[in-house]
C-alpha cells in the first residue's frame, strides 16, 4: 500500500512524491503510477539524446535525419524488454522476484501499451543501401535517349561521347559515356547497350509516363516487355 506523509498545510503528498523533494529519486523507477512512470522514463530517454548529441558534436560527427527516430526506436524495444522484466516473477539469474501488487501491476501495463503503442507507430524511412534506378548510370542516360536530348548533344558535338559526357556530368563523366557509345553502335550483346536490355526500356518509359516527361516517338514506340 502507498504511504503518505503530512504537508505543513495539512495536505497528504505520496511516498515518491517525498523522495522527489529529498531528492533521492535517481535511479528509481515509480512503477506504482503510470502518469509518474511515463515522464520519469521519458526523461531517461531526453538524457540519452542529449549524451548522444554531445558525443557526436565532440567527435565532430554529423548527425544524420535518421540517427534521432532510430535511436528512439531502439530505445522503445530495449524499454519493452525492461518492462517484460518488471512484470516477470523472476529475475534475469532465475530467482524468484517479491511479487509485485495487483495495483502495480496495472499501472506497470499501462506503461507497456503506452510502449506498444509508440513502437506500432513509429514507422522509420531507414536508408537503403541499394542504390534507386534513377541513380543508376544507365538510367541517367537512357532518359537522355528517351528524351531526345542525347540526339541533340550527338549533334552538337558531332558524335564525340566523350565531350558529351563530361559537359553533362562533369567529374564523373567516365562512368557515363560507355552507355551512351555503346547504345549508339547498337551491339546486341554489350550489356552498356541499353536499347539491348527492353526491362530497362521498360522502366525508362514508366518513369516517364508517372511523371509526365515527353518522349520522343522513336524511343516511345519500342516494344517492351510487359
Amino acid at each position: 500500500m502507498m504511504k503518505f506523509y503530512e504537508e505543513e498545510n495539512g495536505k497528504q503528498i505520496s511516498f515518491w512524491k517525498v523522495l522527489e523533494i529529498t531528492k533521492l529519486t535517481s535511479g528509481l523507477n515509480p512503477t506504482h503510477s503510470f502518469e509518474l512512470l511515463k515522464p520519469h522514463r521519458l526523461k531517461q530517454y531526453e538524457d540519452t539524446i542529449v549524451a548522444f548529441t554531445d558525443e557526436m558534436a565532440l567527435n565532430e560527427v554529423e548527425i544524420t535525419p535518421i540517427d534521432i527516430p532510430m535511436l528512439y526506436s531502439d530505445w522503445l524495444n530495449d524499454e519493452l524488454k525492461i518492462i517484460e522484466q518488471w512484470l516477470s516473477d523472476k529475475h534475469p539469474n532465475g530467482d524468484k522476484k517479491k511479487p509485485l501488487s495487483f495495483a502495480e501491476q496495472d499501472e506497470i501495463e499501462k506503461y507497456k501499451t503506452f510502449i506498444s503503442n509508440e513502437i506500432d507507430s513509429t514507422v522509420l524511412d531507414k536508408p537503403n543501401n541499394k542504390k534507386q534506378i534513377t541513380d543508376t548510370s544507365w538510367f541517367k542516360v537512357g532518359l537522355l535517349f528517351a528524351t531526345g536530348e542525347m540526339e541533340k548533344m550527338i549533334n552538337k558535338h558531332n558524335g564525340n561521347f566523350t565531350q558529351i559526357a563530361k559537359e553533362i556530368y562533369s567529374d564523373n563523366w567516365g562512368s557515363y559515356r560507355p552507355y551512351m557509345s555503346e547504345s549508339v553502335a547498337e551491339r546486341s550483346a554489350n550489356d552498356k547497350n541499353i536499347f539491348h536490355n527492353l526491362t530497362k526500356i521498360k522502366q525508362i518509359q514508366d518513369y516517364c509516363i508517372l511523371n509526365n516527361i515527353e518522349m520522343i516517338d522513336s524511343f516511345s514506340s519500342i516494344k517492351s516487355i510487359d
